[in-house]
This record gives structure tokens, C-alpha cells and sequence, in this order.
């Protein structure tokens, strides 16, 4: 009888992590193959440059460094790509624009259709599914709405959420409200467990 209890044991741990590893795969393929706003032919999107960021724009302490612990936790992360801050635009292949939607508009054409109706954005640009170049946008200004003890808190989760988001995590899900693709509005300032998973999963594996 003690043996039998083992092995149904064992059994019932093979199925658990089956449907653990089946959730992250379905999660991971929600991410990374549609958008918001457009499909991409079930093409999950990469980087395979370093991502040198350029911080441009209106912005303060807390924004700029929340862009620097995004990158941190990323760097530790991603183990086939590294991400930087850099002090030119000209050596940049990623722009983080803060301010006014109206002026990202005029830098990011093509975001001119959504940036109105949203705090955060991006846009990025690729070539036989690798990403060569982008920008993601935190609208600061429009923040100030909120209670004072929320607007730090809205920025670094734009932060994180558009920064992760260009690097070809595109989409976002209805399905987990700790995690940073979550569609509906939240203040996560951290990736859950299973975000490191499918960050993991689309850089390392």
C-alpha cells in the first residue's frame, strides 16, 4: 500500500508540472505572437543586437531610474542579448520618449492612431522577425491626474510594462493580474514569476 500511494503520488506531480508547462506555453505564445492592435502571422518577433537605449523627453529621477532597474532585472534575465543606456541618440537603436503623446507623434508616425487613448506605448520595426529598431513612449504629463502617492507608481509600471513589451513581448492578457502584460490597469511594479518564465523562454530557449 505504501508503494502504491508513492507512485500515485508521483503521478499526480508528472501532471501537475505538465499543466504548469502547458500554462507557460500558452502564455508564452498569448505574448509573443499578436499584438493589441495587429496580428504577426504567429511569427513571435526578437532582438538579436544589443538594445542601446536613449532616454529622450520630459523626465524625472523616477522615471529615468526605473529604466535603469528594468534593464537590471532584464540583463539578469536575457542571457543572448544585452540592453543599455546610451548618452547619444545617434548610437541608439531603442528611443524611451517621455512627455506629451502629441510630441511622440511627432517623432513616431506610426503612433499617431493610439497614442491618444493611451498613458504607454511602443513601436518597434523588424526584418524576417528580428527587431532592428523602436521606441516605446510614458506619457508623465498625463499621469498628473491621479493621487499623488499613485503617479510614481503609474510611471514605473509604463516603464516596465513598454520596455519589456518592445523587445518583442507584444501583447497583453487578461488572464493574470500580477503580471505586467495584464490588458486591464494595474500598478505592478515587478515581473511575476511567470513573466520571468516567458521573458526566459523567448531569449534563452
Amino acid at each position: 500500500m505504501k508503494k502504491l500511494i508513492i507512485f500515485a503520488s508521483i503521478i499526480i506531480s508528472n501532471a501537475t508540472f505538465s499543466q504548469i508547462l502547458n500554462d507557460t506555453i500558452n502564455y508564452y505564445n498569448e505574448i509573443t505572437k499578436s499584438t493589441e492592435f495587429t496580428n504577426i502571422a504567429n511569427k513571435s518577433q526578437r532582438w538579436k543586437s544589443d538594445v542601446k537605449i536613449y532616454i529622450d523627453g520630459i523626465y524625472d529621477s523616477v522615471a529615468k531610474t526605473e529604466v535603469y532597474n528594468v534593464i537590471n532585472e532584464l540583463n539578469e534575465l536575457i542571457n543572448t542579448i544585452n540592453i543599455s543606456v546610451v548618452n547619444s541618440k545617434t548610437e541608439a537603436n531603442l528611443i524611451a520618449f517621455f512627455g506629451f503623446c502629441s510630441d511622440y507623434d511627432k517623432f513616431e508616425s506610426k503612433a499617431a492612431p493610439y497614442s491618444g487613448n493611451n498613458y504607454g506605448l511602443f513601436v518597434v520595426y523588424s526584418k524576417n522577425n528580428i527587431i532592428t529598431k523602436g521606441s516605446f513612449y510614458v506619457d508623465v504629463v498625463r499621469c498628473g491626474w491621479l493621487d499623488t502617492t499613485l503617479i510614481d507608481k503609474t510611471k514605473k509600471h509604463l516603464v516596465r510594462e513598454e520596455l519589456t513589451q518592445s523587445l518583442g513581448l507584444y501583447n497583453d492578457s487578461m488572464k493574470y493580474p500580477n503580471s505586467i502584460f495584464y490588458q486591464g490597469f494595474t500598478f505592478t511594479n515587478e515581473y511575476s514569476d511567470l513573466d520571468k518564465k516567458i521573458i526566459r523562454i523567448h531569449y534563452n530557449d
